[in-house]
């Protein structure tokens, strides 16, 4: 009969479906294998892919020869149509499909999220200092905060701010009334919070060294360099509370009254403190110019006084 065929053109017919079947594996197999090395799919879940898609691929083509019996140009045309729908198939999965991240990356993701929130949260601190002109005439209401630069052992403790304020009730001159104030070293620092929130219990360092004060020969009498350091010790200042804003600073004085010495204070990058509503401590980071931070701030030595040691 004309619509059977022997053997021999079953057999080769049957071939051509087959190799047909694997080169549509093959391209398939491309494409899962490039999801699974770029971590979309797991390798097991590819290799039962791939199983699966050479099943359906000589299933199909044995079932379309079956029924249809199509000719060698009918074949063809399958085959460049089934070869593109694999490759716009695979080229809209790769395009839609980003690589799973690695541990590495999720714990880099992880990361920076959390340091993004911490600098959300935490407010950012100045600290600033420059040189007083004294003396500073204050209203009788007005007080201030003062830290006078006195080589306090260290075995005998110490910390905090000395609050300066008027005992007559009237308007006052700091730190001295008389004109002799004019030749002291001092420095006013304000300490500012540029956050949204208030930070309390702020708690840090200053950097104190006490160089003697020695005469430089060949000079005057009155001629003075630094010597030998006779003490270097940390300072703790204690905060209660710094408000938000640059009107809010909390503001204090250091002062060198001594006629022995000259001082270096170094301010400190960070601190401690607690934000408002939050149990723990924490610290922060304190910015601010390069005087202080970089280079110190210098204080000489109460000449004015030791002019007057030296008369008497």
């Amino acid at each position: 009969m004309p619509d059977q065929e022997d053997y021999s053109q079953k057999l080769r017919r049957y071939l051509v479906d087959a190799a047909f079947a694997f080169v549509a594996t093959v391209v398939l197999a491309l494409v899962i294998a490039s999801f699974a090395a770029s971590g979309v799919i797991t390798m097991t879940l590819a290799i039962t892919f791939l199983a699966a898609a050479f099943i359906v691929a000589l299933g199909s083509t044995f079932f379309l020869d079956h029924l249809f019996r199509p000719t060698w140009k009918q074949r063809g045309f399958i085959a460049v149509a089934l070869l593109l729908f694999l490759l716009l198939t695979g080229s809209y999965e790769w395009s839609h499909y980003a690589p799973a991240p690695t541990a590495d990356e999720i714990a880099v993701a992880v990361s920076k999220i959390a340091g993004a929130k911490d600098q959300l949260a935490t407010p950012g601190i100045s600290i600033e200092c420059a040189k007083d002109i004294l003396p500073r005439t204050l209203k009788a209401e007005d007080t201030i905060q003062v830290l006078w630069l006195f080589p306090t052992p260290i075995a005998n403790g110490g910390s905090g701010l000395v609050t300066q304020f008027s005992k007559s009730g009237q308007d006052w001159k700091w730190p001295l009334e008389d004109r002799n104030s004019m030749f002291m070293d001092a420095y006013r620092c304000e300490i500012t919070n540029y956050g949204s929130s208030p930070v309390i219990d702020f708690d840090m360092l200053l950097d104190i060294t006490f160089f003697e004060s020695v005469k430089v020969p060949g000079q005057s009498e009155n001629t003075r360099s630094h010597g030998k350091i006779k003490l270097r010790r940390d300072w703790e200042i204690r905060i209660q509370k710094i408000d938000a804003g640059r009107d809010n600073s909390y503001k204090f004085d250091l002062i060198n009254n001594q006629v022995d010495q000259f001082v270096h204070v170094m301010l400190p990058r960070t601190a401690t403190a607690r934000l408002l509503g939050a149990a723990p401590r924490i610290q922060l980071s304190l910015d601010g110019p390069e005087v202080g931070r970089k280079y110190p701030l210098m204080f000489g030595p109460n000449f004015m006084g030791l002019f007057g040691a030296q008369k008497n």
